[in-house]
Formats: C-alpha cells, structure tokens, sequence
C-alpha cells in the first residue's frame, strides 16, 4: 500500500518547486508498489491538504541571510485591493500587463514571450507600491518585497549570495519580486567616483544584472524608484516596460477623496470637493489619502464639530503652505466656507500671525 507520508512529501515538494526531492519521493512510491496497490480519494485528498500548508509555510518563509539569519524578503498575499487612481494612461499600460500576464500559456503556445517584468517610477506617494499590491491580488499571488535592510551585508560577496538566493527562490515559484526603491541597490555605475567601495557596487549592480538575464517565466519582476536618474542605465533595459507615475490631476484627486472619504464624502456638497481637490494639487496620492483619513478620525471622535472646519484643520496640519499666494487662498477658502470664524481663529488654523491675515486677505 502506498504510505500516506511519501505522497504527503511528493505533492509538497511538487508545489514548493524542488523536483528533485518531488523525483526522489516519486521513485520511493514507484519501489514499494505492488500490483494491487491503489490510491484511495481520502489518500491523495490527505496530501493535497498537507502540500498546501507545506507550501504555505515555505511561502511565508522565503530565504534568509546567512549573517543575521533574517528574511531577505518580506512576504504578504494582498487582497481586496481596490483599484489604483491613476493617469489613464497608466492605468491602461497595468491592465495590457494583467491581461497578457493571464495569457501566459496562450501567448507561449504562440512561441510569444509573456510579459515578466515592470519598472515603475515617480515621486513619492504616487501609487508605485499600491500598484504592485494590486497586480499581486488580481493575479491571486504572493508579493515578495526585497528587504533592503537584510540583503546588504558588510561581508565580502555576501551581498551577492543573497541577491542569488533571492532570484533561486523567485525562479521556483509564482510570485511578484518587488524591489521598492530600487535606486539604492542598482547604483548607477557611470556616477561612481573612484571611492573605496566603488567595487562593491559594481559587483552587487553585476550580480543583479546577471540574475535579470535569466529567461523566467514562473514569477513577476516589479521595481519601484523615487530616482529615476540614479538608475544604472542597463538595469532599464532588462525590464519588459517602464511606466511613469505621476502625481493625480485634478479628476483623479476628486476620485481619491471620493473613495478616501467614504459615507462622509455626502456630508460636503460638490463646490467644496471641488475646493479640497484644487488645495491639493500639488500633492501625491498617498498625502491626500491621509488628509482624508484625519478628517475621518476627527469627526469620529467630534461629530458635533464642522466638518468643513474639520477638513481645513485636517488640511493645514498635514500640509506646510510656503507660498503667500497658496496661504491666501486657503485663508479666504476658510473665510468662505465657515461661518462667522474670527480673523484670530483663522490665523490659528493657518498657524501663522492674525497681523498676517489681513495681508494675505489682500492678495488677488
């Protein structure tokens, strides 16, 4: 009879991507059959079971350095991810990602290389981690972040061995490989200057390029970078696409403080929307977001407050006004829209002197 442990090992090493043990249990099974040996449902039922949790746990694991023994990559399954409010652009380059991403074996079949590879760039906050989130949860798979804190090490050539078994393990299973600020590990070459570790970054930018050449299929390669222009140059090409993401304009803004704000988005009528999202345009999604979620918070704890007060407070705690022109339409938005509110309390607000107020309430 077929022993339930040797099945149990077999599938979950099949799953975990290590053939050669898989092959090893195959031919333990295959040596111990007899004719009238048969697979009960309960039996492979048993091990399909067993193998997912051992693969689960293998998932969780991922590799470890050498020096510290800590995670070289910090591994999360994201779901319920909403949809990122993005340029359309953009938002039509990840949607020709995901669907040919899906079609991987169609476009195989066709002797086409499937897409493995984006690069994301822009300013912080813009929606370059988010959207990596997101494809990991449409495509149903785990995001494996680098952990840039553990995959340097002082050692010589320890570097370069974790970057290997970072790449090892990517190969082996289905997951997004996501390097966050890139920049910080794929130095541009061309801008060394002749410093004592000036070797170490060339052998770590080597290491790195090398594992990109491989021709992989099985997992999905995201970099993410504030620094475009610190980029090597031939780490670009080693990426199927790049995409730029760039701060929200003023339709995408309305969008994120639409969904940000929630059931207390009908609490603001749509001119004043219209006077948060033009308050905001020079800032990234990510800080608009917040801004949304201390209003929340506020008139959570303060529902007897104005909640436009509360957004104008929300607004200037999270926001530095540098500009007088930007500080005097903030102080006669507040002017505006709040009622019978003292030239002191506005002056409070805005965090500056009342002599102040009056000054900027005459700039046209």
């Amino acid at each position: 009879m077929i022993r339930q442990s040797d099945l149990n090992f077999m599938l979950a090493y099949s799953l975990q991507g290590d053939i050669t043990q898989a092959m090893k249990c195959m031919m333990d099974i295959k040596s111990e059959l007899k004719n009238d040996d048969t697979l009960t449902g309960e039996q492979l039922a048993t091990a399909i079971e067993y193998a997912n949790e051992q693969k689960t746990i293998s998932d969780k694991k991922g590799p470890k350095d050498r020096e510290i023994n800590g995670n070289l990559l910090d591994i999360s399954h994201p779901s319920d991810i909403e949809e990122p409010i993005l340029h359309k652009k953009v938002e039509e380059k990840l949607q020709d990602f995901l669907e040919e991403r899906k079609a991987t074996l169609s476009l195989l079949a066709e002797g086409i290389k499937p897409p493995n590879s984006i690069l994301l760039y822009g300013e912080p906050g813009v929606g370059k981690t988010y959207s990596a989130k997101w494809l990991a949860c449409k495509l149903n798979i785990p995001l494996a972040t680098v952990n840039l804190a553990t995959i340097t090490s002082a050692y010589w050539g320890e570097t370069e061995k974790n970057i290997k078994k970072i790449f090892d393990y990517a190969n082996k299973k289905d997951i997004i490989l996501f390097f966050d600020e890139m920049d910080s590990i794929f130095a541009n070459r061309e801008r060394l200057d002749g410093r004592n570790n000036d070797n170490y970054i060339r052998n770590k930018v080597n290491a790195i390029l090398k594992e990109l050449e491989r021709d992989s299929f099985s997992y999905i390669l995201i970099g993410a970078t504030n620094c475009p222009e610190a980029l090597d140059k031939a780490v670009w090409r080693r990426f199927d696409r790049s995409m730029e993401v760039p701060k929200p304009d003023n339709y995408q803004r309305l969008a994120l403080i639409k969904r940000s704000l929630g059931k207390r988005y009908e609490l603001f009528d749509e001119e004043f929307i219209e006077v948060l999202a033009n308050l905001t345009k020079k800032e990234s999604a990510a800080i608009i977001c917040k801004i949304c979620d201390k209003i929340k918070r506020k008139h959570i704890i303060h529902p007897e407050l104005d909640i436009k007060l509360i957004a104008f407070r929300a607004l200037c705690d999270q926001l530095e006004f540098k500009e007088d022109d930007d500080k005097a339409m903030i102080a006669k938005s507040i002017k505006k829209y709040t009622e019978d509110l003292s030239e002191n309390h506005i002056a409070d607000i805005l965090g500056v002197e009342v002599t102040d107020i009056k000054k900027l309430f005459s700039i046209v």
